[in-house]
């Protein structure tokens, strides 16, 4: 129970902190018409990467470092013209010009470099967009959790409450148990008034009005689509791909090109450090997938089993064999175990943004 609460929490602490982050403005532009969006885990990912205000800012200061050279182009070029002139002042002007301003131009691979790295932010955030969509769902999937354990240490609760009364039990346990739903339902509170804030926050960093924005329930894949889609992976492939997509070995092989002597050397070193990493990383991602396939499998089959319990236990109602509490109790374990299949889904899913993400050019877990 105790895990169950810390898991929770722990995610509504990531959705908030990663939103405070983010400062983007939740309303459309005056003059403007409302957004209205319905957002999902592909969604949230799309309207991060352009709407996200750390989005657009690596836009502007692209745009701005393209200006840059644009100007220092064009003073360059001026510099020439007065370095050709037949005026000696102005000649030794436009020398002393060229002399300062040629050592500012940017190589053809600083450009390509910083293009790649505004690329590089902009998928990064949209990712984390997508990962707090993830969060707020796992929230809620935790919240339901939580109230079906509360429902059912409340009736518990009541039966241990009556037989006291009756002198079959002990006011201690009672009140021991009361006890243990109070802080139960402080953390129910706790998580189920942080998802107002929650959505709020989500609106922030996607960019959009959040009175427009409706959050759709999360589906996910079930154990036999996830076979499928891991059947499909030729894993040698994929690694081949990651490594040729992958943007930070891109911008690191630029630096190299764009550097000489002992700098380049260093620059070669951190590019070895990628490519052997990477084989690595992808190796847990592809891990992580499999691991999560497996888990949907055995929720599947928890609820399933689950399903036939309680259907047994509403026959054994009917026929008085077991207690109202009996069977209110099995109700809530299959409810529970619902909750459980969605989090193994949410799970998988995840793990396939996670490596697709990865195949297309974005490392998805630490170098370090």
């Amino acid at each position: 129970m105790k895990k169950l609460i810390r898991k929770s929490l722990s995610a509504v602490l990531i959705l908030c902190i990663a939103a405070v982050l983010s400062g983007t403005s939740a309303y459309a532009e005056d003059g403007e018409e409302p957004v209205r969006v319905s957002l999902n885990l592909d969604s949230a990912y799309d309207l991060s990467y352009s709407g996200n205000i750390n989005s657009q800012i690596a836009v502007k200061k692209l745009e701005a470092f393209k200006n840059d050279i644009e100007k220092l182009n064009d003073s360059i070029n001026s510099a020439w013209d007065l370095s050709g002139s037949a005026d000696p002042t102005s000649r030794l002007y436009g020398n002393l010009m060229l002399q300062t301003l040629i050592p500012k131009q940017v190589s053809q691979e600083g450009k390509q470099g910083a293009e790649l790295s505004s690329e590089l932010t902009k998928r990064q955030v949209a990712i984390g967009g997508r990962s707090m969509l993830a969060s707020y769902y796992s929230t809620q999937l935790q919240l339901g959790l939580l109230k079906a354990e509360y429902e059912r240490l409340a009736r518990e609760a009541g039966v241990l409450k009556k037989r006291a009364e009756l002198g079959l039990g002990t006011e201690l346990e009672a009140s021991s148990l009361a006890q243990s739903l109070d802080k139960l339902k402080n953390s129910l509170k706790t998580i189920e008034d942080s998802l107002p804030r929650l959505k709020t926050q989500l609106a922030l960093y996607v960019g959009v009005s959040e009175p427009n924005m409706t959050i759709e329930d999360f589906k996910g894949f079930s154990a036999a689509e996830a076979d499928v889609i891991l059947a499909a992976i030729d894993y040698s492939s994929d690694l081949e791909a990651a490594k040729k997509a992958n943007l930070a070995i891109k911008i690191q092989a630029l630096k190299i090109e764009d550097s000489s002597g002992a700098q380049q050397d260093a620059e070669r070193l951190a590019l070895k450090k990628l490519n052997d990493q990477l084989p690595i990383d992808f190796e847990a991602l592809y891990k992580k997938l499999e691991n999560a396939a497996a888990n949907v499998k055995n929720a599947e089959e928890a609820y399933r089993i689950s399903g036939e319990s309680l259907k047994f236990a509403q026959l054994k109602h009917e026929l008085g064999i077991i207690s109202r509490l009996e069977l209110e109790n099995m109700m809530s374990q299959h409810q529970s175990e619902e909750k459980r299949l969605q989090s193994a889904k949410l799970d998988f899913s995840s793990a396939l943004y996670g490596y697709k993400a990865m195949l297309g050019g974005v490392w998805q877990q630490s170098l370090e």
